[in-house]
């Protein structure tokens, strides 16, 4: 899988972090080709392990910047994120370790779905959405300033 134009948000720190995902891809795709090492069980259990932070920084990013861009569907939207860290906790590091080759083959499979369903599908939904917000210059990508004002109070 290549990173192409057609994924692109339109949001760079979003862009960025979708183009780490087809690193890993890249990564797995890589790990097959090479199964034949015997190391394959490591950097498995450390592919897993980038997996695993970059779903909990990429998701907390992409939510909040849908949240403070007032997305209506942003709930729908972490259900489908918490469906993804859902199969990621599923998996037993044990079991994989008896058959590594059939265990990247359906990674890869996983992933490779994910990216087309949630990144073009869902991801494609709000794209429109904060295109719309960044041509009338309304975007928020950082936390935006808290409004709180101090009242006197008299004694």
């Amino acid at each position: 899988m290549k990173w192409t134009e057609a994924h692109r948000i339109g949001i760079d720190k979003i862009d960025q972090q979708h183009q780490e995902l087809f690193e890993i891809v890249d990564t797995i795709q890589d790990l097959i080709r090479d199964h034949l090492k015997d190391e394959t069980y490591d950097d498995i259990l450390k592919l897993l392990i980038k997996l695993n932070l970059y779903a909990v920084r990429h998701f907390e990013t992409e939510e909040q910047i849908l949240k403070w861009n007032d997305y209506p569907d942003v709930d729908e939207h972490k259900i489908e994120h918490g469906q993804f860290t859902a199969y990621l906790d599923q998996i037993d590091v044990v079991k994989l370790r008896k058959d590594e080759a059939a265990f990247l083959i359906y990674l890869n499979d996983f992933l490779e779905k994910w990216v087309k369903g949630h990144l073009i599908g869902s991801d494609g939904k709000y794209k429109a959405y904060l295109q719309k917000r960044i041509d009338e210059g309304t975007l928020v990508t950082e936390r935006p300033p808290i409004d709180f004002k101090f009242e006197e109070i008299d004694d």
